[in-house]
């Protein structure tokens, strides 16, 4: 299994229900991966809470990456939505 950091620039959020919401990344590379894989999204190394492993619901084919969340009252899930597109 190959690890790497791979940085990513937000282009879009999309509402799925009242509680989920997808996050639609361009990414600074292309990476390759299998439906059902996932990865692990950081946003502080060394806040425990700010890091949480996500499916891939995107295509491997399209020119971003999408992954869905149910936000909660967590901490990355507050970090998600204080992102806004070009971040």
């Amino acid at each position: 299994m190959q690890v790497s950091e791979i940085y990513g620039v937000l282009k879009e959020k999309i509402k799925r229900t009242k509680d989920i919401q997808s996050f639609r990344f361009k990414l600074d590379e292309e990476i390759d991966f299998l439906p059902g894989q996932f990865m692990e999204v950081i946003f502080d190394s060394q806040d425990k809470e700010l890091r949480h492993f996500l499916s891939f619901s995107s295509s491997p084919l399209r020119n971003y990456i999408e992954f869905p969340k149910r936000l909660s009252q967590s901490k990355f899930s507050q970090r998600l939505r204080e992102l806004t597109p070009g971040d």
